[in-house]
C-alpha cells in the first residue's frame, strides 16, 4: 500500500462508504482492488468487500465458507450471492 495520501484519503468516511457500497457490486474485483489503494481506503471499504459474491463450483463454495468463518461478524455483509 502506498504511503502517500490520495484524494479519497481526505474524503469524509460517510461519502466513501456510499461510493464503496455502490462500487462493490462486481463479484469481488473492486473490493479487492480498493483494499490496495491506501490504508484509509482499505479500512473504509472493508465492510463492502463481501457485499457481492459469485462462486463457481463446490471448491469455491467450501473456500468461501472458510473466508466467512475467518471474517468478523460486522464485516460479513453479503447482499448478493451468485452460485
Amino acid at each position: 500500500m502506498s504511503s502517500t495520501r490520495g484524494p479519497l484519503d481526505s474524503c469524509p468516511a460517510e461519502l466513501c462508504d456510499r461510493i464503496f457500497e455502490l462500487a462493490c457490486t462486481d463479484a469481488g474485483y473492486t473490493g479487492r482492488s480498493l483494499s490496495l489503494v491506501s490504508k484509509y481506503v482499505n479500512q473504509t471499504s472493508k465492510r463492502y468487500m463481501l457485499q457481492c459474491i459469485a462462486l463457481h463450483g463446490v471448491d469455491k463454495i467450501v473456500a468461501f465458507v472458510g473466508v466467512l468463518e475467518r471474517t468478523s461478524k460486522e464485516l460479513r455483509r453479503v447482499r448478493h450471492l451468485f452460485i
